[in-house]
């Protein structure tokens, strides 16, 4: 009871398969750090139906790691599936105690020695009392360098520390039903509940942490890019359900048109094929029809708004001239959307969760 009560941090890692060569970086470097309470931390790692490391490969560690297995039993010839980063990290949440907890990749890893003792001290600081996240400048590393990411961004979980209690009370969790773009959605419910009175920032001379771009995950590579964008549509999907949930109706509403717009710029690429065509139309219908009227009824300044964030850069560029989307969204949202027969796609968790827990004792 002692060491739960000592406990300030919890840190989640879920691990996908990755082998042991890659992601030995944050446990070497967590092994070496100095002037650390490694009686403070503990690491709750969540292997995705993927075989643990090694025993030799964890042994020793100053500090105490948890580890647990999850997987999908869906059946059949299917039998054991990845459940996924969201419900990897959501188990994670289940078994935290700490009163903090920051979620990290296992190919990511501490920037410097002094990083948790940095981090622990901020926990114990008065000012730790008046705050719900704490958040870092950290390193984003690609195989060009570490480019710095320096001000509060809502697209990363990683470089943040959650009060666990402050999770709890608002119910905020991973979508599981989200393969792409499930960082971004946490966080955006996270900002859409939290009081900003209490967001700090753990100030130090240089960044504490390093999240590593992988070119080889499944979301990275160019073979899933129209994947990719099917996601994106997806999380639209759930925030709009999220922000309705917590009766945020005109947010749900701007995000929703929001959808819709970007709908529209990206059915005018010339380098779709027509069946992906069709498979954009069906998951921009399904998560805009449920709001047609909604979406109709928004105010001119609204729309305003709207218009000028939707569209990425790269969709703007690939529509060839495809006229003034003031003229011709009106008839292709009628057509595609009001008129629509599709459902909103559903937000459920994710069933048949299956875990076992203390892979070793």
């Amino acid at each position: 009871m002692a060491a739960e009560e000592h406990r300030l941090l919890d840190i989640i890692i879920p691990h996908g398969g990755e082998g042991w060569p890659v992601c030995r970086r944050m446990f070497d470097m967590m092994r070496s750090q100095l002037a650390a309470d490694f009686g403070a931390v503990r690491v709750i790692l969540v292997h995705d139906n993927c075989e643990p490391w090694p025993y030799k490969c964890l042994e020793g560690l100053p500090f105490r790691v948890d580890e647990h297995r999850v997987w999908m039993e869906w059946g059949g010839k299917e039998g054991r599936q990845k459940a996924g980063v969201s419900a990897a990290r959501n188990f994670g949440l289940k078994k935290a105690t700490a009163p903090w907890v920051m979620f990290c990749d296992a190919d990511d890893c501490f920037a410097t020695v002094w990083a948790l003792h940095c981090i622990l001290d901020a926990l114990r600081s008065p000012q730790a009392d008046l705050n719900d996240l704490l958040w870092m400048p950290f390193y984003v590393e690609t195989d060009r360098g570490r480019d710095l990411c320096g001000d509060l961004n809502w697209i990363f979980v990683h470089g943040k520390i959650y009060r666990r209690e402050f999770l709890e009370r608002e119910g905020i969790r991973f979508s599981p039903a989200l393969y792409y773009a499930e960082d971004s959605a946490f966080n955006s419910t996270v900002e859409a509940a939290i009081d900003h009175d209490r967001i700090g920032e753990i100030k130090t001379d240089a960044p504490l942490y390093v999240w590593v771009w992988n070119r080889m995950s499944v979301t990275s590579r160019p073979e899933n890019a129209f994947r990719n964008l099917l996601g994106l549509f997806d999380r639209h999907g759930v925030m709009i359900a999220e922000y309705l949930r917590r009766g945020l109706k005109d947010d749900a509403w701007a995000l929703a048109a929001k959808a819709a717009a970007d709908g529209w710029y990206q059915c005018q690429r010339k380098d779709l094929s027509e069946p992906q065509r069709t498979a954009l139309l069906q998951t921009v219908a399904g998560v805009c029809a449920p709001y047609a009227d909604q979406i109709r009824d928004l105010p001119p300044e609204t729309w305003k708004t709207v218009w000028s964030a939707a569209g990425s850069e790269a969709a703007r560029k690939k529509i060839d001239g495809a006229g003034n989307p003031d003229a011709l969204f009106p008839s292709w949202f009628a057509e595609n959307i009001a008129n629509s027969q599709e459902t909103a796609r559903s937000q459920n968790k994710v069933e048949n969760l299956n875990q076992e827990t203390e892979v070793r004792p």
